[in-house]
């Protein structure tokens, strides 16, 4: 995960305690929450790893989303090789509760 803060400085976070299987499907949820400044990882509705990051994202109406690609001036070889099915993308920090649901198919 990364972001850029109003300074523009980059915000780099990466996820490594848990080991994914090959040719197996999996739920993910990533949960940035402002307020408490954390990145949240459930993989199939339970968390896995919660990060801090130390500025709130702020870059204004240029800024990217990307999925699967790296981002700033490194080059593009880390994409993500694989499927990807029901994205969601929500406009509000969900509790560990509702990502729970989400995987479980029960929310919305």
């Amino acid at each position: 995960y990364g972001h850029e803060n109003e300074n523009g400085i980059n915000n780099n976070h990466n996820f490594s305690s848990f080991l994914f299987t090959n040719s197996l499907w999996y739920h993910i949820g990533v949960v940035r929450k402002t307020d408490s400044k954390e990145i949240i990882l459930y993989i199939n509705g339970n968390q896995i790893e919660k990060l801090k990051f130390a500025e709130n994202p702020n870059c204004g109406s240029l800024s990217t989303l990307k999925i699967g690609d790296t981002n700033g001036t490194v080059s593009h070889d880390r994409f993500f090789d694989g499927s990807l099915d029901d994205l969601l993308i929500l406009k509000k920090a969900l509790s560990d509760k509702e990502v729970f649901e989400v995987f479980t198919n029960n929310y919305l």
